[in-house]
């Protein structure tokens, strides 16, 4: 195992000096594509992106304590309906590009400092689960279950690296690791919730830790 760590470790340390050579870290594209640098941290850029997706979701958990009036509205209507979707489509758009500029310039879209990519995929998993803004058991849940994924790559995710390249394939892979990780844990969450239920506890809103989309307020 640890060689394996040393391994992983010297390819992205490589892959990070090809790209510094290659790329201008301070570039608009290069900012987007390693998210303000997160895909330049070692070891593992893959969970250091993962992280920096999960902190930007933490952004909207904070920005929600500033506004106390109106917060229903607020965690309700803007942020599942407007401002999820709108920030992921977004995302999805400007990743591609950056990684569409960074691939021609250093001949490789692949390099591991790319990781807008994950950070897509966990806004398009917040879409399917906003819990992960507000409660830190569903968000440590789908951060370890999401890495896992994207390390084991199960079917369909291997069949789609290796069919669709460039740009598209970066961007388009861990979309499916995020439908992945949504299913396993509503699976969990579904065999947590029969559990407490054959213990009598009928109304999941008074069930420990099963929270589906809590008012942080």
């Amino acid at each position: 195992m640890f060689n394996k760590f040393r391994t992983n470790y010297a390819r992205a340390k490589a892959e990070r000096s090809e790209f510094l050579s290659k790329v201008n870290p301070f570039s608009p594209a290069a900012m987007v594509a390693t998210w303000f640098g997160c895909g330049l941290l070692l070891p593992g850029p893959g969970t250091w992106g993962t992280v920096g997706g999960f902190l930007s979701l933490g952004l909207v958990h904070l920005i929600s304590n500033f506004y106390p009036w109106g917060v229903g509205i607020f965690l309700h209507i803007f942020v599942p309906y407007i401002l999820l979707p709108s920030m992921t489509v977004l995302l999805l758009i400007s990743g591609w590009l950056a990684t569409y500029i960074i691939g021609k310039k250093s001949g490789r879209y692949d390099l591991s400092p790319i990781i807008i990519d994950k950070i897509t995929a966990v806004w398009f998993l917040a879409n399917l689960m906003p819990a992960i803004i507000y409660s830190p058991v569903w968000a440590l849940s789908a951060f370890l279950i999401f890495r896992i994924f994207d390390i084991c790559k199960p079917w369909p995710i291997k069949w789609f690296n290796s069919k669709i390249k460039g740009a598209r394939g970066v961007m388009f892979d861990d979309l499916f690791v995020a439908l992945y990780c949504y299913i396993i844990i509503v699976f969990s969450l579904a065999t947590y919730a029969n559990f407490f239920e054959d213990r009598g506890c009928t109304d999941l809103k008074n069930c420990p830790d099963i929270i589906i989309y809590s008012d942080p307020h």
